[in-house]
């Protein structure tokens, strides 16, 4: 992934110190040398443009030619079959199945207007029995680290307090019950405009909760997923004359780090707003030990990625999750 370039580079420098700093090359852009340096990072889009000049220089090392491969995630797919075979087929050469047959088969392929859906999921009792025989080793967090402290769930009820929001939310939940009667594309255009208006809606709340827990000496990494809710976040911590750093779908990657580590290192930056998309992976951000979800994201995937990505870092003994939730007045119906 090219976000987690810089990433790379400085897990490099960690573990391997003996390697000098000037030795490790991050190629960000095709202007940059691909070749300069004795380890190269490089995403696989550049790669593939610089191809040419990677191509001239002799490699002690080649990835491409290794008889075995070891692919590591905590989250090999997201929500559907789909996402997996991919993977399946980069690791398990003897596999004979084509992308077709397995849609069909794992994906509960179904043919529309549009082609073919592989969206679903059918005969999963299968995919599990030959992904634990052929190809997954599998290991728990809870297996290999005893000693982690737990995770801690705690949904927060915000009440606005509001006759225009309380009349707003009774008018969105009509709104709601009508997309549950409609077709999957119609229902698509109505939840999204919902989806953003919840995350604004919650906004007042959501600061002075905020608020509350950095008044109360806590560091804090908040996540979100609209802009209009980070502007807000970031808006009222800059008010609030509190350090903070952010980092979304449209920070580079080099500035990623760079936020990083300020955040990391420096015990006056008392906040990260990140969005749930953009920052849920691939970042160390260790030095809180409390995560707040202003919002969460369609698929609940992005939010379990979060929750195990920033658990048991060496900030935590426990890892408090808050959930900012809106809780219109109950009189209202």
């Amino acid at each position: 992934i090219s976000s987690v370039k810089f990433a790379w580079a400085e897990a490099l420098k960690q573990w391997l110190p003996w390697l000098p700093h000037e030795g490790i090359n991050v190629v960000s852009s095709t202007r940059d040398s691909a070749t300069k340096g004795l380890i190269n990072v490089i995403s696989y889009d550049l790669l593939s443009r610089l191809a040419p000049e990677v191509q001239q220089k002799q490699f002690k090392a080649v990835i491409a030619a290794a008889t075995r491969a070891v692919l590591l995630s905590g989250t090999p797919a997201l929500s559907r079959p789909i996402e997996l075979y991919t993977q399946i087929s980069a690791v398990c050469k003897h596999l004979k199945m084509s992308f077709f047959e397995f849609g069909q088969r794992y994906c509960n392929g179904v043919k529309n207007a549009f082609g073919w859906d592989f969206s679903g999921a059918s005969n999963m009792h299968e995919l599990q029995l030959f992904l634990e025989d052929c190809v997954m080793i599998r290991r728990l967090k809870s297996d290999v680290m005893e000693q982690l402290p737990s995770k801690r769930r705690q949904m927060v009820l915000l009440d606005l307090g509001q006759d225009k929001k309380t009349a707003e939310w009774k008018e969105m939940k009509e709104e709601l019950n009508k997309a549950a009667e409609q077709k999957s594309h119609k229902k698509t255009e109505t939840l999204l405009p919902l989806f953003s208006k919840t995350g604004i809606m919650k906004v007042p709340g959501i600061l002075d909760y905020i608020m509350d827990l950095l008044e109360g000496g806590r560091k804090l990494l908040i996540f979100a997923h609209h802009k209009a809710v980070l502007d807000a976040i970031s808006g009222s911590l800059q008010d609030k004359g509190y350090k903070f750093v952010r980092i979304d779908g449209r920070t580079p990657s080099d500035v990623r780090q760079q936020r990083c580590d300020q955040f990391q290192h420096d015990e006056e930056c008392r906040a990260a707003v990140l969005s749930i998309t953009a920052a849920n992976s691939g970042i160390t951000l260790t030095a809180s030990s409390t995560v707040v979800f202003a919002e969460l994201f369609w698929n609940p995937g992005s939010h379990m990625i979060v929750c195990h990505h920033y658990h048991g870092g060496p900030a935590a003994t426990s890892l408090p999750l808050y959930i900012p939730l809106y809780a219109p007045d109950p009189c209202a119906g």
